[in-house]
């Protein structure tokens, strides 16, 4: 603990403790801390952009995933539209090892996230099972923002002026888990302008 810097440390009792742990095999240590809040004034993008865009994300494990596949593949920001998940919630972290606090990660209106995009000129490309290109087909070497939608719905209709993108599938299933698909088209969009 004492190698944390600018920390404001104190000891409690093993059952305040229990009570304040999500769970079990928590190594002894807490943490409180405030998240900071983002705006699209606070991005810093080098060379062409690379957002990740995730629409009504449920699960936290899967969000906390996607950050950690974020953070390795050189996403710029996360945008979070509509989420129905706290994107701080514990198993989110967990999840992301702790790639939630290494990129920003801002909330917005779908508005606001087609503001930007137009502004800055960043094409926009959306996962769906139901496109006719595959993801490696795809020039994602410009600017561009990768939209991810619901375990469960997919995308919205918001996303008709997009450029549709699925990934193969051989076997009986239509598609990915979304930490699992995104990953996959993060990477490939990281290879493509290596």
């Amino acid at each position: 603990m004492s190698r944390l810097p600018q920390t404001i440390q104190f000891g409690i009792t093993k059952d305040v403790f229990a009570k304040a742990a999500v769970r079990e095999g928590s190594d002894g240590v807490l943490a409180i801390m405030e998240c900071k809040s983002y705006t699209f004034d606070d991005l810093k993008v080098r060379g062409p952009a690379f957002l990740l865009v995730l629409e009504n994300l449920e699960k936290p494990g899967n969000f906390g995933a996607l950050a950690r596949s974020a953070d390795g593949a050189g996403v710029d920001a996360i945008i979070v539209l509509d989420p129905k998940a706290d994107i701080y919630n514990p198993n989110a972290i967990r999840s992301s090892v702790g790639a939630l606090f290494s990129q920003p990660i801002l909330a917005c209106t779908h508005e606001q996230f087609f503001e930007y995009t137009k502004k800055q000129s960043i094409k926009i490309v959306a996962a769906t099972p139901h496109a006719q290109n595959f993801h490696h087909q795809a020039d994602l070497r410009p600017s561009l923002a990768l939209v991810l939608g619901s375990e469960a719905w997919g995308l919205s209709g918001a996303w008709k002026d997009a450029e549709p993108i699925k990934i193969p599938m051989k076997g009986i299933a239509d598609s990915l888990n979304v930490s699992v698909a995104g990953a996959v088209i993060m990477y490939e969009i990281l290879r493509q302008r290596s």
